[in-house]
């Protein structure tokens, strides 16, 4: 080997030592900086682990509060049903109430028109009320009205 060879045999096991050593360097750089990202994400997947847990709690939480409120809105809806069955009873014995009331005033007219005064009318209007069947009808029929359309009269 001659000192030409030898020498580019140094230069080139110089060359690849410094070429090594740079690759070394800028692998150690990159590998610095990965490895830091790495324990970042590490540090971040723990606290996303924990606010994934707390929103399954907040879920279930609202998904409790809006199966209560809706128990409450179906509790309120039967509520107005009842209070609009209420109004339309109401006015059914209210209707009955003004169809009685008329009956009686024709009836007295008709009395009076043929000079019987108005004690025929009267004494049927006390005979029904003071008769136990037809109070005991009444009083059921106010109470437990009957679930049918009332019939016009007239």
């Amino acid at each position: 080997m001659s000192s030409s060879q030898a020498s580019q045999t140094q230069d080139t096991a110089e060359a690849h030592t410094a070429f090594t050593a740079s690759l070394r360097a800028v692998g150690s750089n990159l590998d610095a900086n990965l490895v830091g990202r790495a324990a970042n994400l590490h540090e971040n997947s723990a606290a996303l682990s924990k606010q994934e847990g707390d929103l399954k709690k907040q879920t279930q939480n609202l998904s409790k509060q809006n199966e209560q409120l809706q128990k409450l809105a179906d509790q309120g809806r039967e509520g107005l049903k009842a209070v609009g069955d209420l109004q339309n009873w109401a006015e059914l014995i209210e209707r009955d109430l003004l169809i009685v009331e008329e009956t009686l005033r024709l009836a007295e007219e008709e009395d009076k028109k043929s000079g019987r005064g108005s004690g025929g009318v009267r004494e049927l209007v006390e005979e029904m009320v003071l008769t136990p069947r037809v109070r005991g009808t009444l009083i059921v029929n106010f109470v437990f009205p009957p679930f049918r359309l009332p019939q016009r009269v007239g």
